[in-house]
């Protein structure tokens, strides 16, 4: 899931998308307390990797094939 906030999320390397943003904001908690809304958004930004693999076949793998750049 990390990978994919790197991809998606705040300063994202394929987009920085409104959503991802604006449900981190609303729904973080420190201590995962509240799971549900972490659920809907890794569902997200797997959505999110999947499209963008479907426009970019050319682009290579999606989550588990790209070495992480940044640590957040």
């Amino acid at each position: 899931m990390l990978r994919l906030l790197d991809l998606y999320g705040e300063r994202g390397e394929r987009d920085e998308n409104p959503k991802v943003l604006e449900m981190l904001k609303e729904n973080y908690r420190p201590d995962f307390s509240n799971v549900q809304p972490i659920g809907l958004l890794r569902q997200l930004l797997k959505d999110l990797d999947a499209q963008w693999l479907r426009e970019h076949p050319e682009g290579g793998g999606g989550e588990d094939t790209r070495p992480t750049s940044r640590m957040t």
